[in-house]
């Protein structure tokens, strides 16, 4: 995991001056370099133990994640690092990565964002030039920019995500998937290196030869991320993302650490129980009250140190853990329902976008909202704007871009922001280009409810299949049994912590909050929340979404 900041002007300002004698001071052991037009620094942890910074002299590379061209990293580094950035290698570049390349000659710099973005790069003016980072908060912080973009906020409290470029900050800007920025002298262009549109648009693979594509492919990313390495750890819930991991860690002979952040009598423990005692796999189990109260790289950054496992170190990489990320919805296609489907088969945005919002709920709640009505068609048009992007494609791939280049673009950008807390990274074979490509190849409705995904397994991994597995509601079902007393993930009350930090979250947010929130209606909902009057529970999540980023 790294840290990585920087800025690209035509002549240096006080503020300029000022941001680097900060930089350094807060990071005096950052590998740095400045000149007349450009300053980077990088910070790391060293969880991948190779340099996230190559120089050579006429040009630098800093990376942040793993190109994966190979198992060698720091050979990766260096295939990229010529005169300009070496694009056109990355064609075969299987990993997510954000690559920062500056020539010192001819004073070029370019940003490169792998092709989900799914390690962004953000932007935004200053001083009369651009500052730029692999995090918001220290722009947000050191630009600094205090104005907020409510539609954008609004969208993260909805959906979980923002759309498109879109962040919670006026003058902050997410990179999109597979973006390039080049900044020469006072010229700034936005490229892209990779298209997913291009390909959704070729004539498409049969079924078996996808799902042995797409085979090949997860095998491959798997194998490059493992290197030389025999030792690792990974979550293991109940599902299937964490356990295919595990089933292709244990085919090519690793040995695994497995942790489970779980209830007490749920399915997703139990599961995971049964599966780790059938393969041999250590697992450790960490009682939660609330899986959603913390995020899982957080839970990770908490529990997995040397003083709570004996054998962190027989790990060689103990920095880096193995995640399911993107395996439920670039895979299974979780974000499609049957209704959704139906509107999908009408080719008509606006009615895939209506089955959306009222899959996800995403209504805008009016009575904590000012002009709720307005901002509800307004969150409407921006998501048929987002999927007309790729109108010309067939709707199922339409829709299936969408939920990548959205949902799934800023899936993990999340987690990356609180870096500094559990200084980890992470292994994330779904999202290798080849893995999404060979999704990308096959026909969309038959990944739905999880159809490929068990197609896959069940040629390829049927040990996995031998003990059951926590399903999605209307998905595939486990044909195994399993005890009638476990309860389902989506079954559990929200805990009393859980409702007491919501409350607590609410009434900052009466002191605090800004429009469009209406605090006094916050107010009478906490209030009738703590008296029992009347669960508030749904509006507390929102508003606490909402202010996430305040």
């Amino acid at each position: 995991m790294s840290f990585q900041i920087g800025f690209y002007t035509e002549k240096w300002q006080a503020p300029h001056h000022s941001l680097v004698q900060l930089l350094l001071k807060k990071y005096p052991n950052a590998d740095h370099y400045q000149d007349e037009h450009c300053f980077l620094l990088n910070h790391s942890h060293g969880s991948w133990q190779s340099n996230d910074w190559h120089q050579t002299p006429e040009s630098i590379l800093l990376c942040f994640g793993h190109p994966l061209l190979s198992q060698n990293r720091s050979q990766d580094l260096k295939q990229l690092n010529q005169a300009q950035l070496n694009v056109q290698a990355l064609e075969d570049a299987q990993g997510s990565y954000l690559l920062t390349h500056y020539n010192t000659r001819s004073k070029q710099l370019t940003l490169c964002a792998d092709p989900l973005a799914i390690r962004p790069f953000y932007t935004t003016e200053f001083a009369g030039g651009t500052l730029f980072a692999n995090r918001m908060k220290p722009l947000v912080e050191y630009a600094p920019l205090t104005k907020r973009n409510v539609d954008a906020q609004l969208e993260y409290a909805l959906l979980g995500y923002t759309l498109g470029e879109h962040t919670p900050y006026q003058r902050l800007r997410a990179s999109l998937p597979g973006e390039v920025l080049t900044l020469t002298g006072q010229s700034q262009r936005f490229s892209r290196h990779h298209s997913w549109h291009h390909l959704a648009s070729k004539p498409g693979e049969n079924l078996d030869a996808g799902i042995e594509q797409l085979d090949s492919a997860f095998k491959q990313a798997v194998a490059r991320y493992c290197a030389d390495d025999h030792h690792f750890v990974s979550t293991l819930s109940g599902g299937l993302d964490s356990r295919l991991i595990a089933s292709e860690l244990r085919r090519q002979g690793k040995q695994i650490q497995s942790l489970n952040f779980s209830r007490s009598l749920t399915q997703d423990l139990w599961c995971a129980q049964q599966f780790a005692d059938s393969q041999g796999i250590s697992l450790e189990v960490i009682a939660v009250d609330d899986t959603q109260a913390k995020t899982c790289e957080q839970r990770l950054g908490q529990h997995w140190n040397s003083e709570n496992f004996a054998n962190y170190h027989d790990v060689e990489r103990p920095q880096l853990v193995w995640s399911g990320n993107g395996g439920s919805v670039c895979v299974g296609q979780i974000y499609t329902s049957a209704p959704l489907l139906d509107a999908i088969k009408t080719g008509d945005t606006e009615q895939v976008i209506d089955a959306y919002i009222a899959q996800q709920q995403a209504i805008v709640p009016a009575a904590l909202i000012d002009d709720g009505s307005n901002q509800q068609l307004r969150f409407k048009e921006r998501l048929m704007a987002a999927l007309a992007k790729y109108s010309t494609l067939p709707m199922s791939k339409a829709w299936q871009l969408f939920l990548w280049e959205n949902d799934q673009h800023q899936h993990v950008a999340i987690p990356f922001e609180e870096m500094d807390q559990f200084q980890l990274d992470f292994y994330l074979p779904f999202y290798s280009k080849g893995v999404l490509d060979a999704m990308m190849s096959m026909p969309m409705e038959a990944a739905t409810r999880h159809g490929i995904y068990m197609e896959w397994t069940q040629r390829h991994y049927p040990q996995m299949l031998t003990t059951p597995w926590q399903t999605y509601p209307e998905h595939l079902p486990c044909p195994l049994p399993k005890p009638a007393n476990l309860q389902h993930q989506w079954q559990l009350a929200l805990p009393k912590g859980t409702r007491r930090a919501l409350q607590h979250q609410g009434w900052q947010s009466c002191l605090n909050g800004k429009p469009p929130l209406k605090r006094a209606a916050i107010a009478a909902r906490l209030l009738a929340d703590q008296l029992g009057i009347r669960d508030a529970s749904a509006h507390l999540k929102f508003v606490a979404q909402y202010q996430r980023w305040r």
